[in-house]
């Protein structure tokens, strides 16, 4: 409903030429579609804002714009335009002295090097988006930053840290209401309680991510979750016709994104005997 009301919105704002206001729908519009995975659709509204944004000169939104098209490269596994598009956010949203969005901004640079193992530097750049969040005062950017703190302790194999990390994230998403980090968090929790040993409450935390995607339609995250759920059904040698369907549902949606993550999903789907199923 809310990208009808924009679409609206958008077709007036073009009849009247009011530039900043198409802007501002059209990167709305882009921020809505990426949530859901409609990357290619995203792309298209957030290139469009930003020729308006350099057209009438507003280095800030060109920054946000920038930020969002370098979350869906990441998105996508193109690591080196993720960061290249980052980069160029990064001293725009420094130069209007948005700390806000630079913490943003920097979350995301840190995202892109634990993607390419590069945990020191994926550390440095949430540590300081972490110091900025704190700063303005951002709950959400905080609990996000917590949050892939926890990631990077996860991928170390420091379980305790990474648990300490994920709940203080889980407190504050919870808090403010933040459902879509809330549902990350919960997987990465569910990551460190398999790595741990501990598969019973993985699944847990893994249906609870799942739940939470499927009702804020958040497409990159409902795969992720069905295939975590999918894999951990299918290892603990459950309900193979439930762990089938998730894994081949997760491989579809990945693949229908663009996202790397597709050809884990097959792999896992073929490992568990879902070979015959269609992709």
């Amino acid at each position: 409903m809310a990208e009808d009301y924009m679409q609206q919105a958008l077709a007036l704002l073009r009849v009247v030429g009011d530039l900043q206001g198409q802007s501002n729908c059209l990167s709305t519009l882009g921020q809505i579609t990426l949530r859901k995975g409609e990357y290619a659709i995203a792309e298209a509204y957030l290139r469009e804002a930003l020729d308006l944004d350099r057209g009438i000169g507003d280095p800030q939104a060109e920054g946000i714009e920038l930020n969002l098209l370098g979350r869906i490269a990441l998105s996508q596994g193109k690591y080196a335009e993720a960061e290249e598009q980052l980069q160029q956010a990064l001293p725009l949203l420094r130069e209007v002295g948005d700390l806000q969005r630079e913490g943003t901004c920097l979350g995301t640079l840190g995202q892109v090097a634990i993607r390419r193992e590069q945990y020191v530097e994926a550390e440095g750049y949430v540590g300081q988006a972490l110091a900025l969040d704190r700063e303005v005062g951002d709950p959400q950017g905080e609990g996000g930053d917590l949050s892939l703190l926890g990631q990077i302790a996860l991928r170390r194999g420091q379980y305790g840290v990474a648990e300490d990390y994920l709940q203080q994230a889980m407190t504050l998403h919870r808090q403010i209401g933040d459902r879509r980090w809330e549902t990350r968090s919960l997987l990465s929790l569910g990551n460190v309680a398999e790595a741990s040993g501990d598969a019973e409450r993985a699944e847990e935390n893994y249906r609870d991510s799942l739940a939470i995607a499927i009702d804020r339609d958040l497409g990159p995250d409902i795969a992720a979750a069905q295939l975590a759920l999918g894999r951990i059904l299918a290892e603990r040698g459950s309900a193979k016709e439930a762990s089938c369907a998730l894994l081949v549902e997760a491989a579809r949606r990945f693949s229908t994104m663009g996202m790397p993550e597709a050809e884990e999903a097959r792999e896992a789907a073929h490992r568990s005997g879902c070979a015959n199923m269609p992709f």
